[in-house]
């Protein structure tokens, strides 16, 4: 997850036994074998009375997740819709896999429908996925929304950055810097900052994605590559091994985007600046358009 610097919340300590389960669920977001098409997470976002493990956004709506590793229990719903229902528009509760189908046991017991609105989330080893959808009810106060709201983040952002970082930015874009970007550092850049305007500034995007967009859509002979972009703080960068790897916009560099426009229309050039700029229009719409479809597998909007 990106780490803005003005969001210091306090943070509880994660039990051991919920370690694993962490890892999975948040592997499986940035596969997007889980929650496919989201617009970004956090962890261990301050919401309501209390703080939740997750807080993901799915274009105008927030979704909530609670992780838990002991047997399912009626407080586990109880807890989730006393203190997070107000601040997210649909709520899950996970569970290993072992444990995740005597939640709707618990959830129904004695036909009850109290806390029929919260979703169910299956963690396993292979795959995290769904197993009973959430129910969409409009959130009573955008206190979580804030965390992925662009329009305050660019209008915040000199709040976030670090201006050593902006002075390497400076001298890198201006060709003067520790590190000289070539002609694939510049491509790989520009499909980076496409994505980002094709989705949200809160997403990191995977290597294969990337490279599909590389290819295929810009029609760019080679491979992205984003080890100088890394070095020179251009990027961020997060990693689960050799497995995986996904990357997005550092703050500094989003704080000279007006500059970052300009270098990438020089480098790749007028026509691929105006390819570059249809295909993100094409891109977003498919975002959307998956996006709707993946939300009617895990979520219910009132009739």
């Amino acid at each position: 997850m990106r780490k803005k610097a003005r969001r210091k919340q306090p943070k509880r300590p994660r039990r051991r036994d919920e370690q694993s389960l962490y890892f999975l669920i948040e592997r499986d977001l940035d596969r997007e074998t889980f929650l496919a098409e989201h617009d970004g997470w956090y962890s261990q976002v301050s919401a309501g009375r209390g703080v939740i493990d997750y807080a993901i956004r799915y274009g105008n709506l927030v979704l909530g997740v609670e992780v838990k590793s002991g047997f399912p229990k009626l407080s586990h719903f109880q807890q989730v819709v006393n203190k997070y229902r107000d601040s997210f528009d649909a709520l899950y509760l996970a569970y290993p896999a072992d444990r995740a189908a005597e939640a709707f046991y618990v959830a129904n017991r004695g036909g009850s429908r109290e806390f029929s609105e919260i979703g169910i989330i299956s963690i396993a080893l292979y795959r995290t996925h769904c197993i009973r959808r959430a129910l969409v009810v409009e959130r009573e106060n955008d206190e979580v929304w804030e965390e992925f709201d662009e329009q305050l983040y660019r209008k915040n952002i000199s709040e976030y950055i670090n201006r050593a970082k902006v002075r390497i930015v400076d001298s890198i874009f201006a060709g003067t810097g520790h590190i000289i970007l070539t002609e694939r550092d510049w491509r790989s850049l520009a499909v980076l900052y496409g994505m980002s305007r094709a989705t949200s500034v809160d997403k990191f995007h995977s290597l294969d994605k990337l490279q599909e967009k590389y290819r295929k859509d810009l029609r760019w002979k080679g491979y992205v590559n984003y080890s100088n972009l890394l070095d020179s703080t251009i990027v961020y960068g997060r990693f689960y091994g050799r497995i995986l790897g996904l990357f997005s916009l550092a703050h500094e560099t989003y704080y000279r985007r007006g500059k970052l426009r300009q270098r990438l229309r020089e480098e790749i050039g007028h026509k691929d600046w105006k390819r570059l700029n249809e295909q993100i229009k094409n891109w977003k719409d498919k975002h959307r358009r998956q996006q709707k479809e993946m939300m009617k597998e895990i979520l219910r909007f009132p009739k």
